[in-house]
């Protein structure tokens, strides 16, 4: 039997935890009304500022200037749950268009080039590992002729390029390791400009090489360094339609832009 003594400090105790949460309660008030306040001062001053009702779908978008498009999410594919079936990739690290939408992506872990329609169904694949021709090692970008669809996928691990076309039937390579011309040391990019040539960021080289889309060497230019012209470690490469090309310069964390072989370097913000 409780006595009378443990049942009044029970009793206490209740009404002490009572009192303490009333005012918890009581002085969370003000800072939710003053929080309310303050959004809707917000949304005053700028009537762009909207807050969703809690049963609002969440929508991401990108804030843009009032002038230019808005871009909107339009669909995703591959996962990380088998890597190697079909649609799915393991660490890819190119990817291209055609002429008339395909998508090809450089599906580096898994040593193959995949083809999918502009809204992600998957067309075909091609690439193993290995060096043999159609073979890969870790390729590392691809690009498309849209002139032609001829495809190009750069396999940095075999220091080489290799042509398909857009069914993925292999047409020719070339390239091996090495510093001279048509060689490469671990190049990352490749692009194709308008009249159908073959530009690639030769990484390790420190250079760009040009070939013609047979894959024979036409120019080259830089060299490692800081100053305009010289690159140190270039990645990224891309043509417009103006045969100006535009090179990623990785280690010297800017952009230089081309115009025949003479050299400038963009402004970062």
């Amino acid at each position: 039997m409780i006595q009378d003594g443990a049942v009044d400090a029970i009793y206490m105790k209740h009404m002490i935890l009572l009192v303490v949460t009333l005012f918890a309660l009581i002085a969370m008030v003000p800072v939710t009304l003053a929080s309310n306040e303050y959004m809707d001062g917000q949304a005053q001053a700028d009537p762009s500022i909207s807050f969703p009702l809690p049963d609002a779908p969440l929508t991401r978008s990108v804030q843009q200037d009032l002038d230019t498009p808005e871009y909107v999410f339009v669909t995703k594919w591959g996962t990380k749950k088998s890597y190697t079936k079909d649609g799915d990739f393991d660490k890819p690290s190119g990817i291209a268009i055609d002429s008339i939408g395909n998508v090809y992506v450089a599906d580096t872990e898994n040593d193959r080039i995949q083809k999918f329609e502009a809204s992600g169904n998957f067309i075909a694949k091609w690439g193993r590992p290995g060096e043999l021709d159609g073979h890969f090692l870790w390729p590392s970008d691809v690009a498309v002729d849209d002139s032609e669809d001829f495809v190009y996928a750069l396999d940095g691990t075999s220091h080489c390029v290799q042509k398909f076309d857009s069914s993925g039937s292999f047409i020719t390579s070339w390239g091996s390791e090495g510093t001279g011309d048509g060689e490469f040391l671990w190049p990352h990019g490749i692009a194709v400009g308008a009249a159908g040539d073959v530009y690639v960021a030769d990484t390790d080289n420190c250079r760009i090489q040009k070939f013609d889309n047979s894959g024979n060497f036409l120019i080259k230019w830089g060299l490692w360094g800081h100053e305009d012209g010289e690159f140190m470690y270039p990645t990224g490469i891309t043509v417009d339609a103006s045969g100006d090309v535009y090179v990623a310069d990785r280690s010297n964390s800017r952009i230089q832009k081309v115009t025949g072989q003479v050299s400038t370097t963009l402004p970062m913000a």
